[in-house]
């Protein structure tokens, strides 16, 4: 990302007539936007509006913690603080984190229950060589197990990883991306027809909560 490429996609709206707006320049350089937007055109001016304190206990340790919301969202700021307040109450709130993890859950449709069946053993035989190609992607992201929910004639492959420090999301989906390559290439040795393919079938926790993908759950679908 240059100064160059800005003042070309400028060029370009403009030959369409779409003039940036003035107040997209705030004098935001481009090298500090680097690695953090692709295709920039220019940045804008955002309200910031101050979170907390929120009390935290750390073991023996107290700490007072503020933060920054920037938004023009009117009445968020104060509804994350009023919930601030609720957390500091006497009643207090305590937690515990049991585990952590992001899921990706794609999902291999085929013609029939036995050619599905078929992948289910295949992607078993194969797990650690799947596990090793997969992380090829990544420098951070541990796969940490796979489960696999088949529906009829449909596979549900959960990918659980640790993504160390990282929320993990767009490391996740590469991760997984990666994996589907390999398998795409060497399960097409079985002369067994991929239907259809979906990077997320909607059965991992990635922005939402998870469903009850159990084989319970898969039976009452059936």
């Amino acid at each position: 990302m240059t100064h160059k490429a800005l003042e070309a996609r400028q060029a370009y709206l403009e030959e369409f007539e779409a003039r940036l707006p003035d107040k997209f320049d705030n004098g935001l350089r481009v090298s500090d936007a680097m690695g953090n937007i692709e295709s920039f055109i220019g940045s804008v001016s955002v309200p910031v509006g101050l979170i907390g304190p929120l009390t935290i206990n750390w073991g023996d340790i107290q700490e007072s913690v503020f933060g920054a919301s920037a938004t023009k969202e009117g009445a968020l700021i104060s509804s994350i603080n009023r919930g601030c307040r609720a957390i500091a109450s006497e009643t207090s709130v305590k937690t515990k984190i049991t585990s952590k993890c992001m899921t990706r859950m794609p999902m291999f449709a085929f013609h029939n229950t036995e050619e599905c069946e078929r992948f289910v053993s295949w992607f078993w035989d194969n797990e650690k060589a799947i596990k090793s190609k997969a992380e090829e992607a990544s420098n951070h992201a541990e796969l940490l197990e796979f489960e696999i929910i088949q529906i009829d004639e449909t596979a549900h492959v959960k990918f659980v990883l640790d993504t160390s420090d990282a929320s993990g999301q767009n490391m996740t989906t590469a991760f997984t991306s990666h994996a589907r390559e390999w398998i795409f290439k060497e399960f097409k040795k079985k002369e067994i027809e991929l239907v259809q393919f979906g990077i997320e079938g909607n059965g991992a926790s990635d922005k939402k909560s998870e469903p009850p993908v159990h084989r319970g759950w898969a039976r009452d679908l059936s």
